[in-house]
């Protein structure tokens, strides 16, 4: 099914659904240690943006290329 996530999906996302659910998991993260150590919501912020984008990129790449199916 297109919308399961299964508890293994970190490791290798099965779905296009857990491709993004743990790559904005893992952006968010990145960001908030990047706002932690420099202080900057600057820097927040595009790192919040170029890191959704390019896991929107990649999975959206992934399922055309039929990686999910």
């Amino acid at each position: 099914m297109w919308m399961e996530v299964q508890w293994y999906d970190w490791i290798t996302p099965t779905t296009p659904a857990a491709g993004l659910f743990f790559g904005f998991i893992f952006t968010l993260i990145a960001a908030i240690m990047m706002k932690w150590q420099m202080k900057s919501w600057r820097l927040f912020l595009v790192a919040l943006g170029a890191g959704s984008g390019v896991t929107l990129l990649l999975v959206s790449g992934l399922y055309w290329l039929g990686y999910y199916s």
